[in-house]
Order: C-alpha cells, then sequence, then structure tokens
C-alpha cells in the first residue's frame, strides 16, 4: 500500500474529478433517478460515482464501497484497504439548489479510517486529514478551537432515511438537544463531520447514517484528536449510530 500523503492526494484528485460537473450541473445532473417519502436520488449521484470509481480503479485499485453502487460490507472486518464513496452527500440540497453539499472519498482498513477528504465544490473548501496526517482546509494546516462547555457547544444533526421516527424515539433524540447553546442541521452528514473537525461546529450526531457519510469524518478524528463513538446496527449493515466531537463529554448517551 502507497504512503497515506500519496493516497491522499489520489482521493483529492477523485473528488475533484467528479466535483467539475457537479458545480457546473451538467444537462441532466438533477434528473430525479429514484425518490421517496424522505429521501431523493438524483443522476448526478449515479454519474458521480461512475467518474470516482474510473478514478480510483486507474490510481489506487482497491475494493470501493459506494453509495450508489454498494460493495462487500465484510471489508469492514477484514485487513484489505479499501475506498468509500459517497459521491454527492446534501442530493436534496444540490436539487433545489441550496449551498451544502460536497463530494467525500476516504481510505479505510476495516473499521480504521486511513484518509479522508471532503470537497465542498460550491465554496471551494476542501477539508482533509488522516492517520500521521494534519487536518487541513484547502491544504493549510487548521487546529479547531470547540467549545470549553457542552452550555457552550454547537451540536450538528439530522433525521437520515433510516431514523426511527416514532413518537418516543423523536421525543428522547429532542430531549436531547436542550442541553445545547445552539443546534444546527444542514442536511449532510459529510459536511457535518468537516464542520467537527474544522471547529464550526463541536459535536455530530446521528442515528442510522451510513458508512460513506462518515468514512472520511473518522480519518479527520485521527488529525483532530476528536472523540468518536461509532455503534453497528443489528441486522442493517454498514449503518451506525454516530457521534464525533470536540470533546467527549459533547457527546451524550441516548435516553
Amino acid at each position: 500500500m502507497e504512503d497515506h500523503a500519496s493516497l491522499l492526494k489520489i482521493a483529492i484528485e477523485a473528488a475533484e474529478t467528479a466535483a467539475v460537473p457537479l458545480k457546473e450541473v451538467v444537462s441532466g445532473y438533477r434528473s430525479v433517478h429514484m425518490e421517496d417519502s424522505h429521501d431523493v436520488k438524483l443522476q448526478a449521484d449515479l454519474e458521480s460515482e461512475k467518474r470516482i470509481r474510473s478514478f480510483l480503479r486507474e490510481h489506487a485499485p482497491y475494493p470501493i464501497i459506494g453509495e450508489e453502487e454498494g460493495g462487500d460490507p465484510d471489508l469492514l472486518d477484514r485487513k484489505d484497504p479499501y475506498w468509500v464513496v459517497d459521491p454527492l452527500d446534501g442530493t436534496f440540497n444540490y436539487q433545489r439548489s441550496i449551498p451544502h453539499c460536497c463530494v467525500s472519498i476516504a481510505l479505510m482498513q476495516g473499521r480504521q479510517s486511513l484518509v479522508g477528504a471532503v470537497l465542498d465544490f460550491n465554496r471551494n473548501e476542501l477539508f482533509t486529514g488522516g492517520e500521521g496526517l494534519p487536518f487541513c482546509i484547502n491544504g493549510q494546516p487548521h487546529a479547531p478551537r470547540w467549545a470549553d462547555s457542552i452550555g457552550k457547544a454547537c451540536l450538528c444533526t439530522g433525521f437520515p432515511h433510516e431514523m426511527d421516527r416514532s413518537d418516543d424515539s423523536v421525543k428522547a433524540f429532542f430531549h436531547q438537544l436542550f442541553q445545547y447553546k445552539k443546534v444546527r442541521m444542514i442536511g449532510t452528514a459529510a459536511l457535518s463531520v468537516s464542520y467537527v473537525a474544522a471547529g464550526y461546529f463541536d459535536a455530530y450526531y446521528e442515528t442510522g447514517v451510513r458508512l460513506w457519510d462518515i468514512a472520511a469524518g473518522l480519518a479527520f478524528a485521527n488529525s483532530t484528536g476528536a472523540f468518536i463513538e461509532l455503534k453497528d446496527w443489528p441486522g442493517n449493515t454498514l449503518t451506525f449510530d454516530f457521534w464525533m466531537a470536540g470533546k467527549s463529554e459533547f457527546a451524550l448517551p441516548r435516553v
């Protein structure tokens, strides 16, 4: 396996390759491929993943787990390195021209994320990091400044497709939110974990989040020292309850 800096460079170039037509909104990219009551997939999701997979196969042909074309979930319990790709996180935002969406690519080995790159192609903001590497924004090392108490902290969260929307679950969820100074929902998990790494937010939590949404965040935690908690959903592969926080006390147990 190549060194982490070289692999990160490949991840960045793959994300940049996919971002060009996304930013230009190539004809047909906002066409709906699939839609249900809580989710939407666009042609952009499919085309972006195709571009990323083609680039990675050419430059670092490890197995790939992607949001659109899937992959082997058993890779999480093996020693083989593999790519984890979210070709367009924040699809609904993209469809509605809300400028909060990104491309996210990480290289993992088992449950360890070695390198990660998240490219916000609307703001031209690139977040990178990984094992033995600094956390950087647009190539410049960046040290986050997190709140010193939960009463001053900003939590980012969301309602993923897999979330339990029963009354008891939602009430318990909202009970937790009132302990933070502010709560934000931006509609993209990959940018949310990037913002925790950057210190824009102090904590991020979602239940039922998918691996490709947070794989880069795992890499960023290696660089920043952020607290991570990742719990499997029994019987639901590649799905987790996930906390990422500047301090462990910002990550509360579910009530």
